[in-house]
């Protein structure tokens, strides 16, 4: 399958997507469910994820859309997600999805795995403890 998604490591709090070839919006939406499931088997923590675009060239139609829907039903416990890109189409894309309604503010862009790491250690520094977010 052209998209995937499994943890990073035993920590269980960063999922790792990863985009090879060509593929569809029924794809992505597929492993979205998949990765939602996976964050709430997970509640008392923080998840975010590495989305890995290096391997794929291309965005289907609507993406933006379809992203932004989905996003306003996030688990409660995803943070957000850092793209590892260095296409400047993908980062414009990123751009975008991060104006639209459910899915605002929630993408970050990185060079790098290593750098989507840093940028998530930074992240969980400035958010409040996950059981506070219940009690919101």
């Amino acid at each position: 399958m052209p998209v995937h998604v499994d943890w990073f490591d035993e920590t269980k709090m960063i999922l790792y997507w990863q985009f090879t070839g060509r593929w569809t919006i029924n794809e992505l939406l597929e492993v979205y469910d998949e990765a939602c499931g996976m964050c709430d088997t997970v509640p008392d923590r923080w998840v975010h994820t590495i989305a890995d675009m290096r391997e794929t060239s291309m965005m289907p139609n609507l993406i933006s859309s379809s992203v932004s829907k989905r996003a306003m039903r996030d688990p409660k416990n995803y943070a957000g997600a850092f793209v590892v890109t260095n296409s400047g189409f993908f980062q414009a894309m990123v751009n975008i999805m991060n104006r639209i309604g459910g899915s605002k503010g929630k993408f970050y862009i990185a060079s790098s795995i290593e750098a989507a790491q840093a940028g998530i250690q930074e992240r969980l520094r400035t958010l409040p403890q996950i059981s506070n977010v219940d009690a919101q």
